[in-house]
């Protein structure tokens, strides 16, 4: 389709030739235009100089996993280094490498509250039980 509209364009112009053959002019411009090369993604990702090594990585995490950090975020972990003198890395940095070993989760031992049943109550007899809304009192029989 594209090559006729450029045979077409040749005698009656591009616009008069797209109108004919019911195409629009950017398609015909684009099919004009060299097909560029893609550059393939490579396999391996390039590691920044700046980056941890595996040997500076373990420190952090030791340090995260320690009993005294256990339950701290890892913006108070880098506060509280900072505060003693000492830098390791960034706070993104640790939620990186918590993140590897995934770690990035809450941190903090969790309360489970047990789920409670509700009381129900059951009436068998006349005057067994008192309540100011009878609309929550079950009877021997249904809806009684």
């Amino acid at each position: 389709m594209i090559q006729s509209a450029e045979q077409l364009a040749e005698t009656v112009g591009v616009l008069d030739a797209c109108q004919a053959l019911n195409i629009a002019r950017s398609s015909l411009y684009r099919a004009r235009q060299p097909v560029l090369a893609q550059p393939k993604p490579s396999v391996l990702s390039i590691v920044s100089p700046r980056a941890l090594s595996q040997a500076e990585k373990a420190v952090v995490r030791q340090v995260l996993d320690r009993e005294r950090f256990q339950d701290q975020a890892p913006r108070e972990v880098y506060a509280t280094l900072i505060d003693e003198g000492r830098y390791l890395c960034s706070v993104r940095t640790m939620y990186r490498i918590l993140d590897e070993d995934e770690q990035v989760c809450e941190r903090r031992n969790q309360l489970r509250h047990p789920n409670y049943v509700k009381p129900e109550l059951l009436a068998t007899k006349p005057n067994q039980l008192w309540s100011w809304d009878i609309t929550q009192l079950l009877g021997p029989a249904k809806w009684t």
